[in-house]
């Protein structure tokens, strides 16, 4: 038995992909999803992408129009670009992504 693999994915090493901001991403760079879910956040629903290498939750204003379609966007043909934040004069910037086809 190989009891450093076996301790390794017990303890969950290597496995958890680091959770990011949606605006951490580099700018109009894609990122090819390979998942795509929706969960219960505390500020509620939510869609959460998992790309090659991370996690990123996507913006609530969003969770309405996407929930319906994470099945096709997490199959594996399509990336997530982040292209910047605009200022909505509510305090916060909104931040501004869109889908492309890998």
């Amino acid at each position: 038995m190989d009891l450093e693999a076996l301790n390794e994915f017990l303890l969950l090493e290597g496995q958890r992909k680091p959770i990011i901001k949606l605006k951490e991403l580099q700018l109009n760079l894609p990122y090819q999803i390979s998942s795509a879910n929706v969960t219960a956040s505390r500020f509620g629903e939510c869609v959460v992408l998992e790309l090659e290498d991370k996690v990123v939750y996507l913006p609530p204003r969003s969770t309405e129009v996407l929930k319906n379609h994470t099945l096709e966007l997490g199959n594996g043909r399509y990336s997530l670009v982040f292209i910047g934040e605009k200022d909505t004069n509510k305090g916060n910037p909104a931040t501004l992504f869109k889908f492309v086809k890998s």
